[in-house]
């Protein structure tokens, strides 16, 4: 293989990582799980160049973890599986980062196992400027990422599972684990924050998933995300109520919080109140209908942390 081959090649890789990070449910869940807790975090021990350059640390770690360790093992099982190898949908069947030749079961393999390491070596310099938690931190969102599709617990495979045991609480360990690591601290502002906003993230993965039912169910093993297990179960029409209901939820949540917590959860209660709208207007036999729903959703969610983390520093 000459110079320019190698270089080809050597650009299709680093487009295949690019790729497999997603930025999308990259920034709508885990970065922004960060940017919540840590701007939560930084109203109590005030706005330094330290606390930006932790910040950034744990970006980076939210990066190699979901970004990179979470996506590939998933990729890697989904494609044996079958499931991403016969999915058509725009946004489904993962990044294609396969079907696309960008990159290989081998390389998906490897960079698991850097992205693990890398996460670990992390940790491990970590423990000179925080305490053990940051082991715990780092330790269970590694878990989770292998939890989620790996055999043999593969959660995502197993309705209800997939979102509640792993999913959820891994997003609300992002919220809760970087506003710790900076403040020391727990309140119920940032424990409720975090609840909110991993339910809004379950909320549009669920959205997400009723365009993977199809490819899911005929996969081996037969992928049973919840709203394929509703499916199978009770018929198409009804596989969406289980995105009305978690959005039904993030809406009373975030009306309970208002009178509880803070008037500040007003906008958790608004943006839960469009996110639901979407959910029951959705037609979960037509595919474009499904996606630019999602897209709804996933603004949402962007904006729900967002609106949070700065509203929360200006009252």
């Amino acid at each position: 293989m000459g110079l320019t081959e190698k270089l080809l090649k050597a650009k299709m890789k680093l487009k295949g990582i690019v790729c497999l990070i997603r930025i999308i449910p990259l920034m709508s869940w885990g970065i922004c799980g960060v940017i919540l807790g840590g701007s939560i975090a930084v109203k109590k021990v005030g706005f330094s160049a330290v606390i930006i350059a932790k910040i950034l640390l744990f970006c980076l770690t939210v990066l190699l973890i979901q970004g990179i360790l979470a996506h590939a093992i998933n990729e890697y099982e989904d494609w044996l599986s079958g499931t991403d190898i016969v999915n058509g949908a725009r946004f489904s069947g993962g990044s294609k980062v396969i079907k696309r030749g960008m990159l290989t079961l081998k390389d998906l393999l490897g960079l698991a196992k850097i992205s693990t390491f890398l996460s670990l070596t992390i940790c491990l310099l970590s423990s000179f400027f925080f305490d053990y938690w940051v082991w715990l931190v780092i330790g269970l969102g590694i878990a989770a990422s292998y939890a989620y599709t790996y055999p043999p617990l593969r959660m995502a495979y197993r309705p209800f599972l997939g979102e509640w045991l792993v999913a959820w609480p891994a997003v609300l360990l992002t919220v809760l684990g970087s506003h710790y690591l900076l403040a020391n601290s727990l309140d119920r502002t940032v424990l409720v924050a975090g609840v909110i906003h991993s339910t809004f993230c379950i909320s549009w993965l669920m959205q997400h998933h009723l365009s993977d039912i199809p490819a899911d169910l005929a996969a081996n093993p037969p992928k049973l995300t919840t709203v394929a297990f509703i499916r199978k179960a009770f018929g198409l029409a009804k596989a969406k109520v289980v995105v009305i209901i978690y959005s039904a939820l993030a809406m009373i949540l975030g009306l309970i919080a208002i009178f509880k917590i803070n008037p500040l959860f007003l906008v958790s209660f608004l943006l839960a109140l469009v996110c639901l709208a979407l959910a029951l207007t959705t037609n979960p036999a037509n595919l474009e209908d499904i996606e630019s729903k999602e897209i709804g959703m996933v603004i949402i969610t962007i904006l729900h942390a967002a609106l949070l983390a700065a509203l929360n520093n200006l009252v």
